[in-house]
């Protein structure tokens, strides 16, 4: 078991920064998909779509990290406002395909970009080597929460 004195004091300053930030840069997450008239959930599900195709509600609940009975609240929704649709199953009787429509599609990527260009604002006060820095950064701790946490 390890103690307090085990961690530099350079990693207790990062670990707060990190908790300091994340509620603030979710803030301007919500804020940015307001004005984009989104929000984080239904971006990340569009972009689930966009990335791997039709996916059934498991798929989506496993690349999402969430309950699958939080997909299906985000489905239906999605669903009401004719942006995904269901399809049965092409080998599973008991299971629906999601797929985005041509108007989930067009929704996500003007939500995304106006996402991306309303954050690029809050991420271009760093100087190019501190972007490239943040970046390495942020790989390595992903590689390393990935291989912790088998993303």
């Amino acid at each position: 078991m390890s103690n307090e004195s085990d961690h530099p004091d350079d990693l207790h300053e990062l670990i707060t920064l990190f908790e300091r930030f994340g509620p603030l840069y979710a803030r301007a997450v919500h804020d940015s998909l307001r004005d984009a008239d989104s929000t984080p959930s239904r971006l990340r599900l569009l972009g689930v779509l966009d990335a791997q195709g039709p996916s059934t509600m498991q798929a989506l609940a496993d690349a999402l990290c969430v309950a699958p009975r939080t997909v299906t609240t985000l489905v239906d929704g999605l669903e009401a406002e004719s942006l995904v649709e269901r399809t049965p199953h092409p080998t599973d009787r008991r299971a629906k395909t999601i797929a985005a429509t041509k108007a989930g599609e067009a929704a996500f990527r003007n939500s995304r970009e106006s996402h991306l260009s309303r954050l690029a604002e809050v991420f271009a006060v760093l100087s190019a080597p501190q972007r490239a820095a943040l970046i390495d950064g942020h790989r390595t701790l992903l590689a390393e929460l990935k291989a912790r946490y088998r993303e």
